[in-house]
């Protein structure tokens, strides 16, 4: 026999030597039940008359009921949630479990949490030095240097073509050579000289132009020699217009090259970052890289995308891991499933929403929830549904892994009388109750309607607001068994 079976039939044993000694009986005829007589058992048939009144009672008194434990409650209505029982097993939930892989391939040089440790989301699990890590800094940092040096040429570019702007500005008001000699600190590349010189030929060459028609005029100069100026003018100035304007276009072409050379050197750094992102390098990081040591340029930290316990580690020092390496699995254990299997005959009472006790056996407490998922398809073989429920484990106290009774409310209805599945015995395989009278708890069969696992509907047999017995009323039905056997012998 097993220890457990040994150690109830003991309890039961006990109870009811104790309850023999607590309890007064009334058995037909019993010295009790006549002293109980008023009439002191005299001219009324003697024995068989009290018998027949004290039968099916057990007399307690409301000390005896405490020390054994038997609770009395009124009987009444109320709300029966009508459950159907269903078996799963807890799980993970899949929407809280992440595999932590590298994004680069890399040796493994440390390894900072263990398995079954609970970490934070963001925290590094294990090292890596990655050669192809540091390929991709270095040609991020390269592509940095270019555009610093693609902007400091567009700076400069942009003050020589702001400059050089505002000189053709003034040359076109044709001002004498003394007026120009402010522009000598503006930067106008290497053009500045060939600009000036062409405008100071060409207003030498006007002033020549003009002086040898004044001589003309004054018949003083020759028709040549004023042609000749008049010609030397015209190249003079033909020179400084195709220099001037030859001067726009390359300055305005300069400032395009060098603004679409920053363009272009932009777009590169950010194919660089974005390499560098596809990584796990957040923008942070990639922007404190200029600061980062030469022996630093190849370690990828492997971190956890969530926060959790490691429940699965595959991963040594020295190993080299691939990007499809799977070293550690983090689950958010604080959150679980609880998968329940429904048969094709139950789905039509389950609904989403509908309120669920889950059961998970001997020393671990019942817990609620909602069913939250309903599969829509179901198991070729065992033409079943999975049916879920969100288990909050915040505590830790479940388990994934461990078989479950699910208990469905399918149905609430309202009911005259209900009383603990507790209170209801059984004598000659019929339902019964012990109801507190004056004579004691007094057996009464009752018809039983639809029940859950705690409370049952009476249908008949017992009246609204009778005290009933219930708890340990299997101790006040062995005790009666006793009495009706001592009676019998």
């Amino acid at each position: 026999m097993k220890p457990s079976r040994i150690i109830t039939i003991g309890v039961v044993i006990a109870a009811s030597v104790g309850l023999s000694a607590l309890m007064i009986f009334r058995p037909w005829g019993s010295p009790a039940a006549a002293s109980n007589d008023p009439h002191g058992g005299h001219g009324h048939g003697g024995h068989d008359d009290h018998g027949a009144e004290s039968e099916g009672v057990v007399a307690l008194t409301q000390e005896q009921l405490d020390e054994l434990g038997v609770k009395i409650e009124k009987a009444g209505g109320g709300t029966l949630d009508i459950e159907l029982a269903l078996i799963g097993e807890v799980s993970l939930d899949t929407t809280r479990v992440a595999h932590v892989v590298p994004r680069v391939p890399g040796i493994v040089r440390d390894i900072t949490r263990q398995l079954g440790d609970t970490i934070q989301a963001g925290e590094t699990l294990a090292v890596l030095e990655s050669a192809a890590l540091a390929e991709a800094k270095a040609a991020y940092l390269s592509k940095l240097q270019t555009l610093e040096l693609a902007k400091v040429d567009l700076e400069r570019t942009q003050t020589i073509h702001a400059n050089t702007y505002k000189i053709l500005e003034l040359l076109k008001q044709s001002p004498p050579l003394e007026e120009l000699t402010g522009i000598e600190s503006l930067d106008l590349g290497a053009n500045r000289g060939e600009l000036i010189t062409a405008y100071a030929e060409a207003i030498g060459n006007a002033s020549a132009l003009d002086r040898q028609k004044r001589l003309l005029a004054d018949k003083i100069g020759s028709e040549a020699d004023f042609r000749t100026a008049q010609t030397a003018y015209q190249k003079a100035w033909a020179t400084y217009v195709s220099i001037r304007d030859q001067l726009a276009f390359t300055n305005k072409r300069a400032l395009d090259e060098r603004t679409r050379a920053v363009t272009v050197a932009e777009a590169e750094l950010k194919s660089a970052a974005r390499h560098l992102f596809a990584f796990g390098f957040p923008t942070t990081e990639i922007a404190h890289l200029t600061t980062e040591s030469p022996d630093q340029i190849g370690r990828y930290e492997l971190k956890s995308p969530l926060a959790g316990s490691i429940i699965e580690q595959h991963i040594v020092l020295g190993e080299m891991l691939k990007d499809e390496s799977q070293p550690f699995l983090v689950a958010d254990l604080t959150s679980l499933w609880v998968n329940l299997i429904a048969y094709q005959k139950d789905l039509p009472l389950i609904k989403k929403g509908q309120k669920v006790t889950i059961s998970f056996g001997p020393d671990l407490p019942e817990a609620t929830g909602d069913v939250t998922y309903i599969s829509p398809l179901l198991n070729d073989a065992s033409r079943a549904a999975l049916i879920r429920v969100d288990l909050p484990n915040a505590q830790g106290r479940w388990k994934p892994g461990l078989f479950v009774t699910g208990r469905v409310i399918v149905e609430s209805k309202a009911v005259s009388i209900m009383v603990p599945i507790g209170a209801i015995q059984r004598m000659d395989g019929k339902p019964i109750v012990f109801v507190q009278t004056k004579r004691g708890l007094e057996l009464r069969a009752v018809t039983l309607g639809a029940a859950n696992s705690t409370h049952v509907d009476i249908t008949s047999g017992l009246s609204t607001g009778k005290p009933v017995a219930v708890t340990n009323t299997f101790i006040v039905k062995a005790e009666l068994n006793k009495s009706e056997a001592e009676h019998d012998h």
